[in-house]
């Protein structure tokens, strides 16, 4: 009994809530994601791709979070699948930037109008004022960890 009381009054940690969360939230865009015939990678290549056209294999590994060869794979299924074109830097010929395609811009277009259904079931039960504080806060700790984020403010 008295092993019990202790676990209990041991804290629920914040990264384990999130990483749960993170979990939850990844399944659920995988099915999203499914009618699409995208994988979590592909989808997370063209939403970059739709925002920041013309990165290298590099940059994008980066910022998927993925693995240069990984990478690799994810864009030259995109590019077999004509959503994702690629063409050697004017600076250095053996680097490559990619680009979506008009077929890839429709396709991340459908695709984003389904995830965003995946945010307002996760956000469904807060209220906005809520809403906006987790999203903001959020994004702080993305921020203080180095995540490279951006946060874009609306100019007045």
């Amino acid at each position: 009994m008295k092993e019990t009381a202790q676990n209990e009054s041991l804290p629920l940690r914040t990264t384990y809530v999130l990483a749960r969360l993170t979990r939850i939230v990844q399944r659920r865009l995988e099915d999203t994601l499914q009618p699409h015939k995208l994988t979590l990678p592909q989808y997370t290549t063209l939403t970059i791709l739709l925002r920041r056209p013309g990165l290298s294999n590099a940059q994008l590994a980066r910022r998927a979070y993925i693995t240069p060869q990984s990478m690799q794979e994810v864009l030259r299924t995109l590019e077999d699948r004509r959503l994702v074109a690629r063409a050697p830097s004017a600076d250095n010929m053996r680097i490559l930037k990619a680009s979506l395609t008009a077929a890839g811009k429709r396709l991340i277009t459908q695709a984003e109008q389904d995830a965003a259904e995946v945010d307002e079931a996760l956000l469904s039960s807060l209220t906005s004022f809520e809403r906006k504080l987790f999203v903001k806060s959020i994004q702080k700790c993305v921020i203080g960890f180095g995540g490279g984020l951006q946060i874009h403010r609306p100019s007045r």
